[in-house]
């Protein structure tokens, strides 16, 4: 029996393609492929939770919903299993060679996608501050984007334990507008199966699951204090549109701290199967330097803005510039 791995990477699509996945989930498993309900509980759509309980040392737990799958996918005589769960990708060697010995017999692909470093951690941002009403401790998120980004130790890992032909690496950048499509290709669903399920309306559902919320916007509420008095969020929020109304402008500034922090993390990339997708990976061309300079130097609260982000990656001082804004 095979099972494809989607392991994330986080903020490539993957909320989109788990949704569609668990919504079509009839049709697809009539056709011969599994995405699995029997599991699911409280997580919703995917199979992230998995990896936490690998990372917490509760094997049995997983190798318990491991076979619980195998069973539903007999039942339903399916062929082919798909698990899909951003969390996996933050597992390290040892989590992963876990994973493959509880999955046994079964005949593993892995597909993983990668998106342009200086989009995912403004992207990152956004989210965090989208999802989150207190301050997020600047040591704890520093650790969680710098192992985010490390796409290089994400891929050995992987490729080390399932073999680099079991290991399938896309860019994210180059299919984003049809990451669905794209997905359901690669796993060898039936081109007029594709064509039925993405054809309908319901498409449009999946096209922006995660409501985007201004990333430069955010990176303001963090300046903000956070907003600790929940009453004054929206209010914050608008101001921060009206402050950066120039897209372009903000464009630039935002690459810029993206480039300042991935430079201060000292970001490198050698396996061999990222070196097609480096300039996808690290665009430097796509920046310029001497405007987002400019910006930065335009106003005092940019500087400000920049500092923060300069921070996160150098972390020169115990106590961060923001602490004095917060009550």
């Amino acid at each position: 029996m095979k099972l494809i791995l989607h392991i994330g990477t986080h903020k490539t699509g993957t909320t989109a393609i788990q949704q569609f996945l668990l919504a079509n989930e009839k049709a697809l498993y009539q056709s011969g492929t599994l995405y699995p309900v029997s599991c699911l509980g409280q997580s919703k759509n995917q199979y992230s939770y998995l990896a936490t309980l690998l990372r917490h040392g509760k094997l049995t737990k997983v190798k318990r919903d491991l076979k619980l799958i195998r069973e539903e996918a007999l039942a339903k005589r399916c062929q082919t299993v798909i698990l899909s769960g951003e969390e996996f990708s933050t597992l390290n060697y040892q989590h992963v060679a876990e994973l493959c010995d509880l999955l046994g017999d079964f005949d593993v692909e892995v597909k993983i996608y990668f998106r342009n470093a200086y989009d995912f951690v403004i992207s990152a941002f956004s989210e965090i501050n989208k999802t989150s009403r207190s301050l997020t401790k600047i040591e704890k998120l520093n650790k969680r984007l710098s192992r985010l980004v490390d796409y290089d130790r994400t891929l050995n890992s992987w490729c080390k334990v399932f073999g680099d032909e079991a290991v399938d690496v896309y860019s994210y950048d180059r299919i984003k507008h049809e990451c669905i499509p794209h997905f359901l290709r690669s796993v060898d669903i039936d081109e007029n199966l594709i064509r039925e399920l993405t054809a309908n309306e319901m498409m449009n559902a999946y096209s922006g699951v995660n409501s985007r919320f201004d990333p430069i916007a955010s990176f303001l509420l963090v300046f903000f204090g956070k907003i600790r008095d929940s009453r004054d969020y929206d209010v914050a929020k608008e101001t921060c549109g009206k402050i950066f109304s120039d897209k372009n402008s903000s464009d630039q500034l935002l690459r810029f701290l993206a480039h300042k922090y991935l430079k201060a993390k000292d970001v490198k990339y050698s396996h061999h199967k990222l070196l097609p997708l480096i300039e996808d990976i690290l665009p430097e061309e796509s920046i310029d330097l001497e405007q987002a300079h400019a910006l930065l130097e335009s106003r005092e609260y940019m500087m400000e803005l920049g500092r923060f982000l300069i921070a996160m990656g150098t972390r020169e001082t115990n106590r961060p510039w923001w602490s004095r804004f917060l009550k």
